[in-house]
C-alpha cells in the first residue's frame, strides 16, 4: 500500500453503492482461476521461504547506525561465491529487493511437501546468514528486520544523499537509496507506459 496522494478514501457509507460490483468481481475472478486449474492433478507440492537482510554500518563507537548502499556489490559477490557450490544439494539464492541497502535470499531449491524438508528449512536458513555474514566489511550488520526505523529521519540514517530523483518521486528518500534495479522504471516513467519483460 503506497501514500495516497491523489483522492481520498471513500467512507463506508459512500462505498456501500461499490460493494456489489465488488463481490461480482471476486467472484468472477475465483471462478476464472478455478476453471483454468480445476483439471491439474498429481502436481508436487512445491515451496519455499524468503529472508529479507538489510545492511547497515555501525560507526566506529557503535553507537550510530547508517544505511550501508553495497547491495549491487554484495549480490554480485554472494551469486560469484554460490556458483562454486553448485555441486552442493543445498544452496543459497540471492536476489535485490526494494532498497540499495536489502537483499533477499531464498534455498536454491524449492521444498517438497515431504517432513524431511520441514528439517531443510531452518538448515537452510544457518546457510544463509553465514554466507552473507562471510562478505561483509568490518562494522556491517545484517539483521533481518521489517524496516529502517530512521529512513527518512532528518539527518539520521540519510546516508548523505538527498530527497527525490526521478525515479521513486519519493519526498522522503533519494533515488540513490533506492535500488539500482528501479532504474528501470525511470523509462516506464518517463513514457508512462507498463514496462514491458524482454
Amino acid at each position: 500500500m503506497g501514500l495516497l496522494k491523489i483522492g481520498v478514501p471513500q467512507t463506508f457509507p459512500t462505498s456501500k453503492p461499490n460493494l456489489p460490483y465488488i463481490r461480482r468481481a471476486g467472484i468472477l475472478q475465483f471462478i476464472s482461476t478455478f476453471n483454468r486449474v480445476k483439471n491439474l492433478s498429481g502436481d508436487e507440492l512445491l515451496w519455499g521461504d524468503e529472508v529479507e537482510y538489510q545492511i547497515y554500518k555501525l560507526t566506529p563507537d557503535g553507537k550510530k547506525v547508517e544505511l550501508s548502499l553495497r547491495s549491487p556489490t554484495l549480490l554480485a559477490e554472494l551469486t560469484s561465491l554460490e556458483n562454486t557450490h553448485k555441486h552442493r544439494l543445498e544452496g543459497c539464492n540471492w536476489v535485490p529487493e526494494y532498497g540499495a541497502w536489502m537483499i533477499e535470499a531464498t534455498p536454491s531449491r524449492p521444498y517438497t511437501g515431504y517432513a524431511d524438508d520441514l528439517l531443510r528449512v531452518e538448515r537452510n536458513m544457518r546457510l544463509r546468514r553465514k554466507r552473507i555474514l562471510s562478505v561483509l566489511k568490518e562494522g556491517e550488520i545484517a539483521p533481518t528486520v521489517s524496516a529502517y526505523p530512521l529512513l527518512g529521519v532528518e539527518k539520521k540514517g540519510r546516508v548523505g544523499h538527498g530527497v527525490g530523483g526521478p525515479v521513486t518521486e519519493s519526498e522522503y528518500i533519494s533515488d540513490e537509496v533506492s535500488c539500482v534495479i528501479l532504474v528501470l522504471f525511470s523509462h516506464w516513467r518517463a513514457h508512462d507506459r507498463v514496462l514491458e519483460r524482454p
